[in-house]
């Protein structure tokens, strides 16, 4: 909150005579300093963004590094690094970068595609620990990828898988209904939940997740996952009969 300063506060700014002078030429030199750095940080981006469209990754990496190197406090230079490290799939080096971006961003409207690069990019290192069974770290990640970016339904998703990896069951249950309700077409979602219920031995309600995730993938040409899914439906109506 802005707070007014006081007459005293006021009384101790120097009058004009007092303050320093700067003569012409030397104010000219910082304006055009000024602008060939604003001109050389949009061409450095430009390139930068044309190596991205053209998927020359390795060209783009070392060109965001050069950036980061030569205007290391222009939140620009981090975002592009950013968001290279994620085509790689350096989601740690990623995370890092987006970070420093987001600091020195000046304000909330810059800092929303940082945001949404960085929420992927928490989650996609969550997906790492995860696989490496670092479920605590994981899970860390997963949250704050889930604050950054709360109508993502993937992230509800992979949080859930993870809470019934650890048989957190009704925390499960609240992710994976959470990410249908964000995307209904979700069908990894209908099939952990229908796992779920198997498992809690609500076998109907297992059966109508379960049938609706068979349905989603036959839809979506996932004949992998289709064919397991209906091998399990079999298993559960043997044991309902």
């Amino acid at each position: 909150m802005l707070v007014s300063p006081s007459v005293s506060a006021l009384n101790t700014v120097p009058n004009s005579h007092q303050l320093p002078q700067r003569n012409n030429a030397e104010l000219l030199v910082t304006q055009r300093t000024a602008n060939t750095n604003r001109e050389r940080i949009q061409q450095l981006s430009q390139e930068i963004q044309q190596l991205v469209n053209n998927k020359q990754w390795d060209l783009a990496l070392e060109k965001a590094k050069q950036m980061t190197e030569l205007y290391p406090n222009i939140y620009l230079s981090w975002s592009l690094l950013g968001v290279v490290h994620l085509q790689f799939e350096q989601f740690n080096e990623a995370v890092i970068t987006l970070e420093k971006a987001r600091s020195l961003a000046p304000d909330n409207e810059t800092k929303k595609p940082i945001l949404s690069a960085l929420g992927t990019a928490y989650q996609q290192r969550g997906i790492q620990y995860f696989q490496q069974k670092q479920f605590e770290i994981a899970l860390s990640d997963l949250n704050k990828a889930i604050n950054l970016r709360p109508n993502v339904a993937e992230s509800y998703y992979i949080r859930g898988l993870l809470y019934s990896t650890q048989e957190k069951f009704d925390l499960a249950l609240l992710d994976l209904n959470k990410a249908i309700s964000i995307n209904p077409n979700l069908a990894g979602a209908y099939d952990i939940l229908g796992v779920i219920y198997a498992m809690k031995e609500d076998f109907t309600k297992a059966l109508n997740n379960l049938e609706k995730a068979a349905q989603l993938y036959r839809q979506q040409q996932k004949p992998e996952q289709y064919k397991k899914t209906q091998e399990l439906i079999q298993v559960i109506r043997q044991q309902m009969n």
